[in-house]
This record gives C-alpha cells, structure tokens and sequence, in this order.
C-alpha cells in the first residue's frame, strides 16, 4: 500500500534495515524479559504469548538510533529501550480488549483465548513493572517523562472510545486522538534517546518532532489498513474501526466527500452492531479506495515532515536509517 498510489521497486524492509541494531536490541529483549519475570507459571506464559506480538521493535530502535544519530549511545538506551516496549505491549493487549481482536500477528489474542480479564490485568502488570524499570535508572528523566506519555496514551484510547460512532468528528479532534494514543510514545522514545545522549537542544527537538510525525503517519497507514489491507498479510482482525464505529481518516474522508443519500446508508450501516463483516457492508455502499488514497497521502504530508527534521541531524549511518524508516512507515502492507 502506498501513499502514492504506486508501489516502489523494493518495499522497505524493517528486519535489514535494523540489522546494524540486533546486538542492541538482543540486550533490549533480554531486559524486557527480565524486567518481567515472575514467578507465576501463569504470569510466565501470558507473557511468553504476549512477547509474540511486538513485532518490528520500531520505538527501542528509535531510542537506539536517536542516541546513534546525536554521537553517543548508553547502557540506559537499553533500559529505555525495554520500558518503551513494555509500554507498547501492555498497550496492545488493552486495544485488543477494547476492539473485540481475536488475532494479532496471526496468533489468537489474550482475550481470544482468556476473554477480557486476564489481557487487562496483564497490562497493567507490564505497565507496573516498566515503571518498576524506569525507577532503577540514575536519573528520574524517563520515569517522569514516560508517565506523560503513558497519560497521554490512556487519554487518547479514552477519547477515542467516547467519540464512538461521532460521524462529524473533524480532522484536528482525529489527528489530536492519534498523536494521543500513538504518535506520543513515538516522540518520547526518540527524545530521549536524544537526551540519554547528552545531545543538545535542538536535536532533541528535531528527533521528538520526527518520532511525532513518524507515529502520525504509522497510526493513518494503520487505519487504512484496517480499512482495505488483508488479514493474511497484516496477520490481526481487520475492520475493527468499522465494528467498533471508530472514525478513522479514510472514513472521515469518505463521509466528506459521498453525496447526503450515500453517507445517510453509510452512518445507518455503522450504526447497525448486527453487521458481520462491516468492511463488505461499506464495500457494497461505496467504493472507498478514493478515501484511502487520500488518507495515504496525508500519511505521505507527515512522513515528508519526519524525513524534513531527521534531515537536521549530523550525516551517517543512524539518519540515513531514520530516513529509511520513514519511507518503511510509508509503504508498509502490515
């Protein structure tokens, strides 16, 4: 899926492009497990699965390559590395509750297998130790500023679970839900790294504006992906937005731009919590691929302006990576 409209010659690929960052991010795994060893054989398995979602590791490569890129990187990059990963984890198993997702990296959710206590106790056990971890670093910066974060998170999954089924949500009360709930754990994670580094003002704030961009345009790619991409690729339940009445920027889009008669079926199909395939229902209303290109292309606005201050840093192998995780970010199909 591209914000073009045209796929590139060579999509972007995470692992290789993180490759020259698997030593660190080995030790970031090893502190993560550590920090969340238990000595419940229950506790001990929940999160065996759940370490099977996290994925690429994009926010501890952030923390790693934002020190990398302002000239000094730490053993607390690590730290930050494994608490910004425990944060993004606890939070996936708390989405997957409020979604009603039964699969996430083509595996059964907790909450598919366990229903919904057990994922919601076990975030708030992962929140509880990252904060734990954040505690045993010198200086209280990432504790105090990953609790920020962490508010801000909770406060977007908030308003955007009360705004529900709001078909005249605007554009600025969207992008302000996703810089909330997403984009903010992606500018902590490169701030500081930036400051774990020592570096100095303004490159901390070219790596926070970078990392709040580059969570922007992660969070629209996500929404038009629960919206056209396939599961098989993406490997989680799709149309949740749609089943949940979510107002994402492809619908918001499409609600703009559809004659009064087309948007009136499409507000009384979302309406409907009957529906057992939301996104084969709005297929038969609408074509929506025009929404999804827009949205694509607004994604493409926010990566440009990641891009634009990732340019700002010295020269070499860490922004050039940077870059490339804009442009991976851009093209992703999961």
């Amino acid at each position: 899926m591209s914000g073009t409209g045209k796929a590139p010659a060579t999509r972007p690929d995470p692992k290789a492009l993180l490759a020259p960052l698997a030593d660190d991010l080995k030790r970031v795994d090893a502190a993560y497990h550590r920090a969340l060893a238990s000595e419940s054989p229950h506790v001990r398995k929940l999160v065996e699965h759940a370490a099977l979602f996290r994925g690429k590791q994009l926010r501890p490569a952030l923390v790693i390559l934002a020190g990398r890129a302002c000239g000094r990187e730490t053993d607390a990059h690590v730290v930050v590395g494994a608490i910004v990963e425990m944060i993004h984890t606890a939070t996936l198993l708390h989405d997957d509750v409020l979604d009603h997702a039964t699969t996430r990296r083509n595996l059964p959710s907790i909450n598919a297998l366990h229903g919904n206590e057990v994922p919601i106790l076990l975030g708030d056990f992962i929140y509880a130790q990252a904060f734990a971890l954040a505690n045993t670093l010198e200086d209280r910066t990432a504790a105090i500023h990953l609790a920020a974060t962490t508010r801000r998170l909770c406060t977007g999954e908030i308003d955007q679970n009360c705004n529900r089924g709001r078909f005249d949500l605007s554009y600025p009360e969207y992008l302000r839900i996703i810089e909330d709930k997403t984009a903010s754990l992606y500018a902590a994670s490169a701030r500081l790294g930036a400051i774990y580094a020592g570096a100095p003002a303004e490159q901390v704030t070219a790596l926070e504006e970078y990392g709040r961009q580059l969570g922007i345009a992660f969070q629209i790619i996500d929404d038009c992906l629960d919206l056209a991409g396939d599961e098989r690729s993406v490997g989680k339940s799709l149309g949740t937005d749609l089943s949940e009445r979510k107002m994402t920027l492809p619908l918001l889009r499409l609600l703009e731009r559809v004659p009064a008669a087309t948007g009136a079926k499409v507000r009384q199909m979302l309406a409907d919590g009957a529906v057992g395939d939301p996104r084969a229902a709005l297929r038969a209303i609408v074509d929506f691929a025009p929404d999804v290109a827009s949205a694509q292309a607004t994604a493409e606005q926010f990566v440009r302006g990641a891009r634009g201050h990732a340019e700002r840093l010295p020269p070499g192998a860490a922004r050039q990576t940077l870059l490339d995780l804009a442009d991976f970010v851009l093209e992703r199909d999961r």
